[in-house]
């Protein structure tokens, strides 16, 4: 059991750093891009806005998963509010899905981000 917590663990680590990082990469071509106005459509966020609120969440979900060995709790809770804001902007808002690939691909998102949660979750350690 305590294997198998161990890798939902690293999973877990390493989902929020990639989020982080898609975070960090939008930001980027949204900001690169000023004379486009970029939405996307699931996450609460103005145009106005989008770039500043994905650099400043993909830089906290990267410094969280640096400082997971010190502090763990930290990437529980950004896992969870990743989570949130996933199931909350794809399946709980007006956003529409164009078929049902994209339905399958949001189904898998927000079912690896419940997997990095319960992963993220920091076990009570053994003394022998």
């Amino acid at each position: 059991m305590r294997f198998i917590g161990s890798v939902l663990r690293v999973y877990s680590y390493i989902f929020e750093a990639i989020l982080s990082l898609m975070a960090l990469a939008m930001s980027a071509v949204i900001v690169a891009s000023p004379h486009q106005t970029i939405r996307i459509g699931w996450l609460p966020w103005t145009p106005e806005t989008l770039g500043a609120w994905l650099a400043g969440t993909g830089l906290l979900g990267l410094l969280f998963v640096a400082m997971a060995r010190k502090i763990p709790v930290l990437v529980s809770l950004f896992a969870l509010a990743a989570l949130v804001l996933l199931v909350r902007g794809l399946f709980l808002s007006s956003y529409s899905f164009e078929g049902v690939t994209e339905l399958q691909n949001a189904c898998y998102l927000a079912a690896g981000a419940l997997l990095a949660f319960v992963g993220s979750i920091p076990l009570p350690s053994r003394s022998r």
